[in-house]
Formats: structure tokens, sequence, C-alpha cells
């Protein structure tokens, strides 16, 4: 079986990581130190819809999680 699992941010999920993201990069290099990235955290519920993502504990957003199989989709 060939499969993958898609996760997607919505708008504002990906608005809060990429501000936070680069506050967090230029605070390394504003400190004369190397930028370390930053961990993403994503929660997936055996229950439809009630997944969460979230960065050093501060929840971003919406994500919506999906595995698609060879063939088919399923949410």
């Amino acid at each position: 079986m060939s499969a993958r699992l898609v996760i997607t941010l919505d708008e504002e999920a990906t608005k809060n990581y990429l501000a936070r993201a680069r506050a967090i990069t230029a605070a390394h290099i504003d400190a004369d130190c190397e930028p370390i990235g930053v961990t993403l955290t994503v929660e997936i519920s055996p229950i439809p819809f009630w997944c969460s993502v979230s960065m050093d504990g501060f929840e971003l957003g919406e994500v919506a999680v999906k595995l698609i199989e060879q063939g088919h989709t399923s949410e």
C-alpha cells in the first residue's frame, strides 16, 4: 500500500507560524548565534476535525490532515 500524510495549515496558522519563526530567527541572529529553526507539534485525533498545530506551546490555528492512499483520499 502506498500512502502519504498531508498536513496543511490554514492561512491564519501559516501567518502565525511565519511571524513566530521570523522573530525566533531574528533573535538568534541579533545575538550573533546560529539560528536553530523551530519545532511544530501536530496532534492528530482519531476523531475527524480534532487536529491542532502548535509551536513552543503556542496554538497556531487550524490544521487539516489527510491520508492519501493510492486511488482515494481519507480525511
